[in-house]
């Protein structure tokens, strides 16, 4: 086999296995007995990793929205504020200390490890900050057409991050699910000893 073919089959198979991670994916995780998430992930050129999720409550009232962000690869420190454009309107987001219930909430997100070409290697990333998303916000993400994340790193600011379409609207029909929802979504294998 002549050096062309096995730098093609190379980018072939590089190709095939980080290819997946430009895919957003959803998490639907119990919380609490009252409480459930709701969570859309991507991962944009192995790097960008963004979190969006709606923590539903059987008191709808009490629902809260946020963002998790980080850096994959380098672990430079993510900024304490982003810039969240909906339809060319900008909302400056501050980062928030969270508590255990945002530490602990899509945590099925969170990879451990990362394919490489010829093994998985440890995955390693920044720490994560969360932003709040308000009430206006979110009613303003449910019908918004384009999104886009500025944010800044330690070394590098104003990094531009947009929201593909169907990550959009993966979130747009997360945010709409409420509590009672659950259920639907929520399809976990029952363990071949369970106690009848």
């Amino acid at each position: 086999m002549n050096f062309r073919k096995i730098t093609m089959l190379v980018t072939l198979g590089m190709f095939l296995l980080y290819g997946s991670t430009f895919a957003y994916k959803n998490a639907f995780e119990p919380e609490s007995d009252t409480a459930v998430s709701y969570s859309t992930y991507s991962v944009e050129k192995q790097s960008t990793e963004v979190v969006f999720t709606k923590y539903a409550t059987a008191d709808p009232n009490q629902d809260e929205y946020w963002i998790r962000l980080s850096r994959r690869q380098n672990r430079e420190k993510v900024l304490h504020y982003i810039t969240l454009n909906i339809d060319g309107t900008d909302y400056r987001l501050t980062a928030f200390a969270p508590d255990y219930h945002h530490v602990t909430t899509a945590e099925s997100t969170i990879d451990q490890e990362i394919a490489g070409l010829f093994a998985a290697a440890p995955l390693v990333r920044s720490g994560f900050k969360y932003f709040s998303l308000t009430p206006e916000i979110v009613t303003k993400l449910s019908t918004a057409k384009h999104v886009y994340i500025i944010y800044s790193r330690l070394n590098r600011i104003n990094m531009k991050y947009d929201l593909p379409d169907d990550f959009l609207k993966a979130i747009q029909q997360n945010n709409a699910l409420e509590f009672v929802d659950f259920s639907k979504y929520w399809k976990p294998e029952v363990a071949e000893n369970a106690v009848k």
